[in-house]
């Protein structure tokens, strides 16, 4: 959602209570061990308007090459 704020830069739009949300609440939660936050493989699953299987295997198999995996879900696309 914060992503989603930060790119529609409409002024009816205001990022800056969420930035609180987030810096108040979830870092909390963060802290305490709880999984939460986009992860750069859903981000460019999304970006790319593809399934999320393939952020899903990624993350399964630890990977951390970005940019291969980028390369890879543009190849695939069509």
């Amino acid at each position: 959602m914060e992503l989603l704020l930060g790119f529609l830069k409409n002024p009816k739009y205001d990022i800056k209570p969420v930035l609180m949300f987030l810096q108040d609440e979830m870092r909390k939660l963060q802290k305490d061990g709880i999984v939460w936050g986009y992860d750069i493989q859903y981000l460019l699953t999304g970006y790319l308007n593809q399934h999320s299987r393939t952020a899903i295997a990624f993350t399964k198999d630890r990977r951390e090459d970005y940019f291969t995996f980028f390369q890879e879900l543009q190849e695939n696309e069509g």
